[in-house]
């Protein structure tokens, strides 16, 4: 399924907002290094560096708490990226990298997809040691569905830009993921 312009600019923003996020969250890591397990700054710094751990500078606050989020995934995004993926399916490891999340963090959204008969696993012809996910006939019908809300969505979103600010947009969200 071809791709309108519009469609390109709001997955690119989506993958430059999980750069950026991810770019805050390293900044976030270099700066505290070893953060202490959630809880353990009630125990006071003098507990948590004998265990090895630093604590923030007073006043210090991050903002998402003491620790990024977990990560949470919207499962029509999964259905559009199996869409993509053809007849034939993906692994789950490159539904992750797509994501640009970590494979562990996908399974219960993969669990659920399957549970909810949208997606069957099956074994992967050219690697037996993989599996692949693949849209059941429910989950393709789903996913088309969920491809024209989104086209209708990102057509809204940017009805204000001329064809060759639309351009101009793809080549400098391209340019902030490429880096």
């Amino acid at each position: 399924m071809a791709k309108t312009k519009e469609q390109i600019i709001i997955e690119k923003l989506r993958k430059t907002g999980h750069k950026a996020r991810m770019s805050m969250f390293a900044a976030y890591d270099a700066r505290m290094g070893d953060m202490p397990p959630h809880g353990m700054h009630r125990m006071g710094p003098h507990m948590a560096e004998r265990l090895g751990h630093k604590m923030p500078p007073p006043g210090f606050h991050h903002p998402f708490g003491h620790r990024p989020p977990a990560p949470f995934f919207h499962r029509e995004l999964i259905l559009m990226i199996l869409l993509d993926a053809g007849e034939g399916g993906i692994r789950q490891k490159d539904i992750a990298k797509e994501l640009g999340i970590n494979p562990s963090s996908l399974s219960e959204q993969i669990d659920r997809l399957e549970g909810d008969r949208y997606i069957e696993r099956r074994a992967n012809p050219e690697d037996k040691r993989s599996t692949l996910i693949v849209l059941t006939e429910k989950g393709r019908a789903r996913a088309y569905e969920v491809a024209d809300e989104r086209k209708t969505a990102a057509a809204q979103f940017c009805k204000s830009l001329t064809e060759d600010e639309k351009d101009m947009l793809i080549a400098l969200l391209e340019k902030l993921i490429s880096d």
